[in-house]
């Protein structure tokens, strides 16, 4: 499996973390990002937040390496892996 660095900030409001994506897939990149007055809305609180004033962190993260799962009978009705 690959892995890529991803960000991460932490709302201020609800203290819910989640990935933030920069413009470039890199480590500076992300510093540069996760460091900046860049503008993001949480995801749970819906509160907008300065990357540069929350609680941040650069992160080494296994992605999908592009191979299609196929259907399972484990999968929820809905489509999504619950488990």
């Amino acid at each position: 499996m690959l892995s890529i660095h991803t960000g991460f900030v932490v709302c201020p409001t609800c203290k819910s973390r989640f990935a933030v994506a920069a413009s470039e897939p890199t480590v500076q990149a992300l510093h540069d990002y996760l460091h900046s007055d860049a503008e993001v809305k949480c995801p749970t609180c819906d509160t907008v937040f300065a990357t540069g004033s929350a609680k941040s962190s650069i992160e080494f993260e296994p992605v999908n390496d592009g191979e299609t799962l196929s259907p399972s009978p484990e999968r929820s009705i809905d489509g999504l892996d619950n488990h």
